[in-house]
């Protein structure tokens, strides 16, 4: 994940599973690597904005990777708003 943008000091918490991952986070223009456990159950990821930055509004970039498919998403947020993105298992 990372700031598409102007990183203008957008910060982010993160969850997986409903667990946090990352609290208050920085979104940078350098990647973040996140590797999210994924085997025979869906998945769930939040991003929810705790800011919009010095320019509105909070944007982060993420690309979904599994060993055949690749998903670029960029979220759009304004402080408070969330993102929910659901994997779901083939299995």
């Amino acid at each position: 994940m990372w700031d598409e943008e102007l990183e203008d000091g957008d910060k982010i918490d993160l969850f997986i599973n409903q667990k946090i991952v990352l609290e208050n986070f920085e979104i940078k223009n350098q990647k973040k690597i996140i590797k999210i456990p994924f085997s025979n159950s869906d998945v769930s990821v939040t991003v929810i904005a705790n800011n919009v930055g010095q320019k509105a509004p909070n944007t982060v970039s993420l690309i979904l990777r599994d060993k055949n498919n690749s998903h670029k998403i960029r979220t759009k947020l304004q402080q408070d708003e969330q993102a929910y993105i659901m994997l779901k298992s083939n299995q």
